[in-house]
């Protein structure tokens, strides 16, 4: 089959596999037990670098919900990555407007991406959107080659409130 898209680990149970003489994969599988590595690097020498990287998680870095004008996000990659900018990242809101990323900071596997709460109350979450620019030491894009195939839409939201007024009984005695 091709195109499977097969990802995760490798299952210890490839190397089973005694008439297995060669195979193909895409770079969302990979392995850390020693044994299948050795397994299919016999059949694909190198297969390592062929590794695309991933978005693990994408979580909140200040508390919630907020009233803060600006708030931070943390992204997480499975491996070291550059090319990582502001043009990387999208907002899904509801009752917010007006909000934008406006810087990223970083490096290796964890980024800090700053968003402007804009005006309004509401949710705030921030995603990564796949264009390719994102990549490893061997410069596998983000997710593989072609674009969108990276995207991460699954991370954590802020509830923003603005403008709420409190107010507090008065106790006439």
């Amino acid at each position: 089959m091709d195109s499977n898209r097969l990802s995760g680990e490798f299952p210890n149970s490839i190397t089973n596999l005694v008439n297995l003489f060669t195979f193909t994969f895409d770079c969302w599988i990979t392995s850390t037990d020693p044994d299948v590595i050795n397994f299919v690097d016999a059949l694909a020498p190198g297969w390592q670098n062929n590794i695309c990287p991933v978005v693990l998680s994408i979580t909140r870095g200040n508390p919630n919900p907020t009233t803060s004008p600006s708030v931070n996000f943390t992204v997480t990659f499975s491996e070291s990555v550059t090319g990582v900018d502001v043009s990387d990242y999208a907002l899904s809101t509801t009752g917010v407007s007006g909000a934008v990323v406006t810087g990223v900071t970083g490096s290796g596997s964890v980024y800090t991406a700053t968003v402007n709460t804009g005006s309004g109350s509401g949710a705030i979450r921030l995603d990564v959107i796949d264009n390719d620019s994102i990549v490893n030491a061997a410069l596998n894009p983000l997710g593989g080659p072609g674009e969108i195939n990276g995207n991460f839409t699954g991370g954590d939201a802020y509830v923003v409130i603005k403008g709420l007024i409190m107010f507090l009984p008065l106790i006439l005695h």
